[in-house]
């Protein structure tokens, strides 16, 4: 009798782990498609950490997770709502060494690329440019 008890609460355990966990993941939002291609938005990060735009004050802090954060970045979008890069126009103001990423070569639908007041641009030029 005790070993019909033992696994009559061990079957009703079970069965509530099972329909819990279930029910969790059927209840779950669907995640959110991304509103930026994963090529560009790679390449966005490039760029913020080789121009060290982090350093350049509030407006060039971007938040990497959040295209519309993207001062001086312009967007083209697909049918589906989809995002590219298709203009970059970065002017900045102070004396910090930065260098451009050869990853912009990526950018697909890039049409416009504008720089200003950056003495301390080091490095090669990309050869796409």
């Amino acid at each position: 009798m005790k070993t019909l008890k033992q696994l009559t609460v061990l079957i009703l355990f079970l069965s509530g782990l099972m329909t819990t966990g279930c029910d969790r993941e059927e209840n779950a939002p669907p995640p959110e498609p991304p509103t930026i291609n994963v090529t560009d938005s790679l390449v966005m990060v490039d760029l913020y950490h080789s121009m060290k735009l982090g350093e350049w004050g509030e407006a060039y802090n971007w938040d990497l997770t959040d295209p519309e954060s993207w001062i001086g970045i312009g967007f083209q979008t697909d049918e589906n709502g989809l995002k590219y890069v298709n203009k970059i126009s970065i002017v900045h103001g102070k004396n910090i060494e930065c260098s451009l990423p050869s990853s912009l070569g990526n950018l697909k639908y890039l049409s416009e690329f504008s720089l200003g007041g950056i003495p301390y641009l080091k490095g090669p030029l990309p050869e796409w440019l």
